[in-house]
């Protein structure tokens, strides 16, 4: 293997460093030994990069009957020269790797590998610390990356996106979506391009960062006539058309730190009647946490023991808060009762449980967008409390930190 500098695809025209065999690439074997890779092939049209190999076996079975190589070659740099047979070709390869690594969604035994394989099918040459400018708003690259490998959330709003894009197909020549806080890698605007023909895409973000990345991810896979990348700030964005379906995953448990309820505020009266909001609804519950119980990790975080059911809770936690479209929250007010609990001091938990779309949901330990979560304040339950009809208030503005969350007794 013979390392040659200064060579460029001739279909996409990058600078291609470490040329191999079809077999070096498709390996992804390493140089020498070292950590770069083979990142292209010498071909019978010149040299092509590992990106556009798809589109030149592409054009290669297309011409594979055309007798002589001479005529063969002729075929071949036609297509590879004509831009609707490039982006066709980049399109349906990258549609039948993504719909190979989904296979069955209903198959949830493999959704962690599933995932990783995606984010570095769809990441493939980027490198993410090109594009972590430091402090900005909104979540930097790497964090937001970090939310995608969530496994089963991530599989579960795929699952509600195909099940959405299903139920809007029927009688519309056109879909209008919108992903709010799509992250570097737009995930869910590259799936509904390649999963229907009928979906146009705007993506909003508004780290600059992360939306340069996400606008080199739809350069790669050919897909800028079908997916925009907008860097803006969705609680405030005016979308130019009505909105079909609008996706917002921008949220943390209990509805804190993550301004989804103000991105629901402004996008969601944008939606058409007859269009699909998801998730459909984020219900807010909140219940009584013993200090003895309360995790080793700090009230920061989601505690992982307490996920399953209501087992850590002193009671059945209760409902505080719903957001859906007809219900766009600007305050979380509830009340807890302490009739029946035993005197001590408490923490209140507060979770989430997320209707994605259909029968689809994100609960308990799937997320730690929806584990237990506990704002520090400690609540003293004397006997005379729990042998009484007094309440603990949960009020807060959705989006504020966890740590600024006060629950008083009333």
């Amino acid at each position: 293997m013979v390392k040659l500098n200064n060579k460029t695809c001739v279909i996409r025209g990058e600078e291609v460093r470490y040329l191999g065999s079809f077999d070096d690439v498709a390996r992804g074997r390493y140089v020498n030994g070292g950590f770069e890779t083979v990142d292209g092939v010498r071909s019978m049209v010149g040299v092509v990069c590992k990106d556009c190999l798809p589109v030149l076996n592409c054009a290669v079975n297309a011409h594979f009957l055309d007798g002589s190589e001479k005529k063969k070659r002729a075929g071949i740099l036609r297509d590879i020269r004509d831009p609707a047979f490039v982006t066709a070709a980049v399109q349906n390869h990258a549609r039948r790797r993504v719909e190979m690594l989904l296979g069955d969604l209903e198959n949830d035994t493999d959704w962690e590998q599933v995932v990783r394989e995606l984010k570095t099918f769809l990441m493939h040459g980027l490198d993410i610390n090109n594009f972590d400018e430091g402090p900005e708003h909104g979540l930097d690259p790497k964090r937001a990356l970090a939310c995608m490998l969530e496994e089963q959330r991530t599989m579960k709003f795929i699952k509600g996106l195909y099940g959405a894009l299903e139920a809007l197909d029927e009688g519309r020549e056109d879909i209008e979506m919108v992903d709010a806080g799509c992250g570097p890698v737009l995930l869910f605007g590259i799936l509904a391009a390649l999963r229907s023909d009928k979906t146009m895409v705007t993506c909003l973000e508004i780290n600059e960062g992360s939306a340069r990345m996400a606008v080199k991810i739809i350069e790669r896979l050919r897909l800028e006539n079908r997916v925009k990348v907008v860097n803006c700030d969705a609680t405030k964005y005016q979308h130019p058309r009505p909105i079909d379906l609008l996706v917002s995953e921008t949220m943390y448990s209990g509805l804190t730190e993550e301004p989804q309820a103000q991105i629901f505020g402004n996008l969601a009266p944008q939606v058409v009647d007859d269009g699909i909001v998801m998730p459909e609804s984020i219900s807010v519950e909140a219940g009584l946490v013993s200090k003895a119980l309360v995790s080793l990790h700090g009230s920061r975080f989601a505690m992982p023991q307490m996920a399953e059911g209501c087992v850590y809770f002193a009671h059945e936690p209760v409902e505080v808060a719903r957001l859906t479209r007809s219900n766009l929250l600007k305050t979380v007010d509830g009340r807890i009762s302490t009739q029946g609990v035993r005197p001590g001091e408490y923490l209140v938990g507060l979770r989430s449980k997320i209707h994605v779309h259909g029968n689809v949901t994100v609960s308990g330990g799937d997320s730690r967008i929806s584990a237990p979560v506990l704002p520090p304040t400690y609540l003293r339950i004397a006997d005379r409390i729990a042998d009484t009809e007094n309440n603990v208030r949960v009020r807060y503005t959705p989006g504020v930190a966890v740590e600024s969350i006060v629950p008083t007794i009333e």
